[in-house]
């Protein structure tokens, strides 16, 4: 069941039309027709019109965005207010978004890195994964999914250390792509777990745009 699905479900469910849901939440009728349409689930809207969105539904936001609850456990409990207040609070953006987000908030930028300003309260955004260059047949558990949500501090918050995961520009483009962070002396490379990527020096053409502070799978 695809997010369109769920959307079409819940909307029916209630005797909502598409006007109905664009009305409720302030958007076109033609964005609401877009997200039913779309099977791929990767077009949905934004962090708080998703979250307007599930309330006139009323369903829960994250299951309508992935198609899964958490079980009513007390450790569940805290898990999914953090991945409501991760998937509400922080903008969400798809990998080639991610540039021109930078580039509207330059005033943030230092050194490659962005610093909080009394203008920006949240300086931590989300990504979505959108290719499988993290994805290892043998190792799933560890692999990043397509479809999957990073939360990105781009702050480096307690600095970079071997093992971390981070996302990284490759030259000055809308290239973004998650990688693990590995130093060896004055060395600094980035991986990617699936093997037929090789190791890539940093350098020049590199930049770190941040770690990954969080991550939420998407599940069926």
């Amino acid at each position: 069941m695809s997010f369109s699905d769920r959307l079409i479900h819940s909307r029916k469910k209630l005797g909502y039309t598409q006007q109905d849901v664009a009305d409720l939440i302030s958007v076109s009728r033609p964005a609401v027709n877009l997200w039913e349409k779309s099977q791929d689930d990767e077009v949905f809207p934004r962090a708080k019109t998703l979250d307007k969105l599930a309330k006139a539904l009323k369903v829960d936001v994250v299951w309508l965005r992935f198609g899964y609850v958490y079980n009513n456990k007390p450790q569940d409990d805290i898990l999914t207010k953090e991945i409501k207040l991760l998937v509400s609070t922080s903008p969400t953006l798809l990998l080639h978004e991610v540039r021109p987000w930078l580039e509207k908030h330059k005033n943030i930028l230092k050194k490659g890195a962005l610093m909080t300003d009394s203008e920006i309260k949240e300086t931590e955004f989300c990504v979505t994964v959108e290719n499988d260059a993290m994805m290892n047949a043998s190792d799933i558990e560890n692999s990043l999914a397509m479809g999957e949500i990073l939360k990105i501090d781009p702050t480096f918050q307690g600095g970079l250390k071997s093992g971390d995961l981070v996302l990284a520009q490759f030259g000055m483009t809308d290239n973004f792509k998650p990688r693990l962070y590995f130093k060896d002396g004055s060395e600094e490379v980035l991986v990617a777990l699936n093997k037929k990527f090789p190791n890539i020096p940093v350098d020049e053409n590199i930049r770190i745009i941040g770690k990954v502070t969080h991550s939420i799978r998407k599940k069926s």
